[in-house]
């Protein structure tokens, strides 16, 4: 049977195989092909990279040796190895915007993450910085999917009321919206009055509530307008396990 490899090839490429290599664009070349018409996978996200990330590509090598930072990215490619313990850990490309990084995934965390680990899957990743005189690379500590930065990451969820607007029976129903999504972020409401004056009010403890774009999209429709904000919570190092730490000191 002949195919239209058999046709293209010539003296560049003497065999079908070969001549399907030069007639056909590589992976990469295709991707890019690809998000030049679409756009890349990250936009959409830009309002959490702005709010979550504390570093791109770019400005990561400002950042100082053991210094912990959050980066958001498209997992590009993975490489998996086995350790000297029979464990799996990864070396995972992410691309952003503006480059690429190579993160670190050591065998605790990638025991919990990698069904994350494919092909142009959207993250965010939490971990330390390690220098050297050659390259730049990221410890992982935390790698969840980008859109659940809010929920993992804010420090204190804001409703804003607008008095003129809100009636008993809508505060009713906001009160229903919140025990719907029960978890560990504070909240606090801050009404505000048709005069610009503003009160502010922390709900109790028992009404914290699971930060996200469900809460968000919720709030928002009951109430007509914007109206939840978050605080992010700052970039510091989660306990580092006993095996994560081997893993560093280079006993894999």
């Amino acid at each position: 049977d002949w195919t239209i490899c058999d046709f293209v090839a010539d003296l560049r490429a003497p065999t079908p195989s070969a001549a399907a290599e030069l007639v056909i664009a590589s992976s990469n070349e295709l991707r890019n092909q690809v998000e030049t018409l679409s756009g890349h996978p990250l936009q959409g996200f830009e309002d959490i990279l702005d709010k979550f990330a504390t570093v791109d590509s770019l400005s990561l090598s400002d950042k100082s040796d053991g210094q912990i930072i959050r980066i958001g990215g498209i997992v590009r490619s993975v490489k998996v190895i086995k350790t000297r313990r029979d464990e799996l850990m990864a070396f995972v490309t992410l691309e952003d915007m503006n480059g690429s990084v190579e993160i670190t995934v050591f065998s605790n965390l990638y025991a919990t993450v990698s069904d994350l680990l494919s092909g142009d899957v959207a993250v965010m990743v939490q971990g330390e910085v390690q220098k050297d005189e050659n390259a730049v690379k990221i410890l992982a500590e935390a790698l969840i999917p980008i859109e659940k930065s809010e929920e993992t990451w804010a420090a204190t969820l804001h409703i804003n009321l607008d008095l003129s607007r809100v009636q008993r029976e809508t505060l009713i129903k906001l009160r229903e919206v919140i025990n719907n999504h029960p978890g560990t972020c504070p909240a606090m409401l801050r009404l505000n009055s048709p005069d610009h004056a503003q009160i502010i009010v922390s709900l109790p403890e028992h009404l914290k509530i699971k930060a996200g774009s469900r809460l968000k999209r919720d709030i928002d429709a009951l109430l007509g307008y914007p109206a939840v904000q978050t605080d992010c919570s700052p970039a510091v190092s989660s306990a580092r396990s006993k095996d994560g730490y081997h893993n560093r000191k280079g006993t894999t």
